[in-house]
């Protein structure tokens, strides 16, 4: 048969045109993010020395002026992408002054004692340096399990022109990515949003033991 091949130049035919381009561009802009987020993963994985590329990510920071109101936080990252649901909140306790390793240390217990009900991440990524580090791991080999789970911890650079650093069990010299590397960026991602819900987090615990009294512990006050 033979076929007709209209352009429409104005009205309905138009929008239907226009709306059809206009899928087909987002369509192509989410395989493209989709591409760039495996490729992200698969760096992490081999700069890292991870078995395969991490699905779930998990990140954690403490938050806390001087050891006062000092709570932790986890973030959840799956396939490059914040997922709210599996954000936590971990009011700490026991700890008079600063201890930011030991505080890690607790943070990564409790959140270990709900593996049942939260399977572990691929990766847990540890705001700071080789304490945090050298805490988050002991807490693992306290309570282990039969999940193979990867740990790292980001501390930030130094001084201007040199990158993040990250360091792993059992390696004296951290791992460093070239700049601008995907799987760099994601894992910075990662580390801000955790940085950031631990500051609000903190900052309202805060706020609240200011404004609270003695009579706050009243029956029926």
């Amino acid at each position: 048969n033979k076929v007709a091949v209209r352009v429409p130049l104005r009205g309905q035919g138009d929008r239907l045109m226009r709306l059809a381009v206009k899928n087909a561009e987002d369509a192509l802009l989410r395989e493209a993010q989709k591409d760039s987020v495996e490729k992200a993963l698969e760096r992490i994985a081999s700069k890292l020395r991870l078995p395969s590329p991490p699905r779930l990510i998990e990140g954690y920071d403490i938050s806390n002026i001087s050891g006062s109101q000092p709570v932790g936080v986890k973030v959840s990252f799956r396939d490059g992408e914040s997922e709210k649901s599996g954000y936590r909140k971990y009011k700490i306790q026991g700890f008079p002054d600063q201890d930011d390793p030991g505080m890690i240390h607790q943070t990564i217990t409790r959140r270990v004692s709900h593996r049942d009900q939260e399977p572990l991440p691929d990766l847990f990524l540890i705001d700071w340096g080789k304490s945090q580090l050298n805490a988050a791991s002991q807490a693992l080999r306290e309570n282990p399990g039969d999940e193979i789970t990867a740990i790292a911890a980001i501390a930030k650079a130094r001084g201007e022109g040199e990158e993040e650093r990250f360091y792993l069990p059992n390696r004296k010299n951290p791992v460093v990515f070239p700049r601008g590397d995907s799987g760099l960026m994601l894992l910075m991602r990662v580390r801000d949003e955790a940085h950031r819900f631990a500051h609000t987090f903190h900052t309202k615990s805060r706020t609240k033991a200011v404004i609270s009294s003695a009579l706050d512990q009243i029956p029926g006050i």
